[in-house]
């Protein structure tokens, strides 16, 4: 077992407040609300030998109440297998101390780690990556969707809206329906292609769209370089997965309104033979509301129409 740190505390922490969160928001009307607890894999007196933790949780009033400890874990095996559910944060193999629970089912993994290969069916997301602390990379994974989510509940109702996630969108003239996701993420294209490599982002990039079972996906990347720096910019990935997208990415590049330039900066050779590209958005005062209408014209036209 990985060594349990002030980042085990803080990644335990906030993942579980976000995924409280979204489960609440997701949750139907009437019906029960998943509960999440971060789980510290250490006897609860060990926390006595943890000055740096105890005195971060001094300092911004959190109690270790909050936390459930390796003693806790009998109390866990009267719920029912089938609703007992794990997410690994700082580690990305299900600990020893965790074999009373061999049917529970890894949902999620975010770690700085070595990466043991596992969960890769059932977890999502499932975002392994090395840098100095997990905290880091689960800030950056729930940062960017708390950001998405706060970009829809600005325009509720809108077309734009019906985007997150990936859902239907019904095509009237074709014969089929196309899926496509849409999502907003802080910072650019190029910052996590330096960092991760092409291969890596755009391995990302098809997982979440085949876990959504998308047609089509598109990444939508902004960030405020400052004055002096290129200032506010904004960058576009396309990423068609089927057949029945196979025109789409040349239609929108056609629209003037969006003031998109070829960048190469992510591309491949197996996403551009799939009809993959990058852009740079030259109109950076057109946000995701603003691009799904053309969008939604492009995709509903036949052939794709790209005056808008």
């Amino acid at each position: 077992m990985r060594p349990i740190d002030l980042d085990s505390f803080i990644s335990a922490l906030t993942t579980a407040f976000f995924l409280a969160l979204h489960l609440a928001s997701a949750s139907q009307p009437n019906s029960p609300t998943p509960i999440v607890l971060p789980f510290v894999n250490i006897p609860r007196a060990d926390l006595a030998l943890r000055s740096d933790v105890e005195y971060v949780f001094s300092t911004t009033n959190l109690s270790s109440s909050l936390l459930f400890f390796r003693d806790d874990l009998p109390q866990l095996t009267q719920i029912p297998p089938a609703q007992l559910s794990l997410f690994l944060v700082d580690h990305n193999k299900v600990a020893d101390s965790m074999a009373m629970f061999p049917s529970a089912k890894v949902v999620g993994v975010i770690d700085h780690h070595k990466d043991e290969d596992l969960y890769r069916d059932t977890a999502n997301p499932r975002r392994i990556a090395v840098t100095g602390s997990c905290a880091t990379l689960v800030t950056d994974e729930f940062l960017a969707k708390a950001v998405n989510q706060a970009t829809a509940a600005a325009a509720p109702g809108s077309a734009s809206d019906r985007t997150v996630n990936g859902t239907t969108v019904a095509l009237p003239d074709w014969a089929q329906q196309i899926r496509v996701g849409i999502s907003s993420v802080v910072g650019l294209l190029s910052k996590y292609v330096a960092r991760d490599g092409q291969e890596v982002v755009q391995a990302a990039v098809e997982r979440w769209a085949q876990n959504r079972t998308l047609d089509l996906s598109m990444v939508l990347f902004s960030e405020d370089l400052g004055e002096g720096q290129g200032g506010y910019q904004r960058q576009i990935l396309v990423n068609p997965m089927s057949a029945s997208v196979g025109g789409f990415t040349a239609a929108l590049e056609a629209v003037q309104e969006f003031g998109l330039a070829r960048i190469t900066v992510a591309d491949t050779e197996t996403f551009v033979k799939r009809g993959g590209r990058a852009f740079q958005q030259g109109n950076t005062a057109m946000s995701r509301k603003q691009i799904w209408p053309g969008v939604e014209r492009i995709l509903t036209q036949t052939p794709p129409d790209a005056n808008l």
